[in-house]
């Protein structure tokens, strides 16, 4: 196994562990968990990834304290989605193991109630500060892995004629 997969695997069960451990870590630690988790299911196509994603955004709403907070936490969680994207994209390793474990967390035993409360597996109630309509949160898209390949393509494409714009450049100095 590369050091890679590894690393992501391990991401999974650092995440798991964040939730369930009796340190609290805080809010942007465990935003960020959830963002490394959700970038290896998006990179691996998991089957439960827009699920994942519906859960995940819902716990950044719920449990950030003021709107600045929540919007520290999905920078931090779109960030680490990210990342991990596309090291797991550029790797392209394991996948077959990332998307069991992935569709195997203990986050799909949560419950998500409409107004934005969950239950999570051990039972703990996490409300939001405002009710919300949680069914607004994450619309699904059918098509959501081909449209994401064609945008990292297209983004690809783009940063390579950059680059080699800026290589002709430098050579005109």
């Amino acid at each position: 196994m590369d050091k890679l997969s590894l690393y992501l695997m391990t991401s999974m069960l650092a995440f798991s562990n964040v939730v369930a451990s009796q340190e609290d870590p805080t809010y942007l630690e465990e935003v960020k968990a959830l963002g490394l988790v959700a970038g290896q299911g998006l990179a691996c196509k998991a089957s439960k990834y827009e699920t994942y994603e519906l859960l995940a955004r819902a716990y950044i709403i719920s449990k950030a304290s003021d709107d600045d907070m929540q919007e520290a936490g999905m920078r931090a969680y779109n960030s680490a989605k990210v990342n991990t994207y596309v090291n797991q994209r550029n790797e392209s390793s394991g996948c077959s193991q990332i998307r069991k474990r992935f569709d195997e967390q203990p986050l799909f035993k949560s419950t998500l109630y409409g107004d934005g409360t969950i239950k999570t597996p051990d039972g703990k109630i996490i409300t939001p500060r405002q009710p919300y309509d949680a069914s607004l949160i994450y619309q699904k898209d059918p098509k959501i892995f081909e449209k994401l390949e064609a945008m990292t393509l297209k983004a690809e494409q783009e940063a390579t004629k950059n680059a080699a714009k800026a290589r002709a450049a430098s050579r005109k100095k």
